[in-house]
């Protein structure tokens, strides 16, 4: 079971701890984020502003991906779709244990960009890295049970379509 982390609104203490933590995390930052094509990073001339929720500056930018870029990472997943069909389950695993281990390595990182971008608590930001380590976790114990069964998801009429 899970259990629900309370929202918080940022008092003066945490809005001022956060400001501190991104003004310094904002002098590491590179000026521009690439985007991903196929396991490389891409930097496009095309960028977006990435603001820092309690300071209102510019932190940095991000890469966008033009629609050619983004029809090169769907023909290069479409290459690769097969290769990935026939991975081995415990290189599955393997796969998913190393995106959960380097997510923990870089925890601190992580949250303190989503904090800035999100402008949430940098502990809420702690919370949502570590969340996504457990997802990881669990997809790489269970990608090895993969057995060709399925779950339905139709218990609620979200998922209606």
């Amino acid at each position: 079971s899970s259990s629900a982390t309370a929202m918080t609104t940022p008092t003066a203490t945490t809005t001022t701890a956060a400001t501190t933590t991104t003004r310094a995390a904002l002098r590491t930052l590179p000026s521009v984020f690439p985007c991903w094509l196929a396991g490389k990073a891409l930097l496009t001339p095309r960028t977006t502003p990435v603001w820092d929720k309690y300071t209102q500056e510019v932190a940095t930018h991000v890469s966008l991906a033009s629609q050619e870029d983004v029809h090169r990472a769907i023909e290069a997943a479409e290459r690769t779709k097969d290769a990935m069909a026939r991975l081995p389950a415990f290189q599955r695993k393997d796969i998913l244990s190393q995106v959960a281990t380097e997510l923990r390595e870089r925890l601190e990182e992580f949250a303190t960009l989503l904090a800035i971008e999100a402008g949430k608590p940098i502990r809420d930001s702690r919370v949502e890295i570590s969340r996504a380590i457990e997802t990881f976790q669990i997809a790489a114990e269970e990608s090895v049970r993969l057995y060709g069964e399925y779950v339905p998801l139709d218990m609620s009429s979200r998922t209606k379509g």
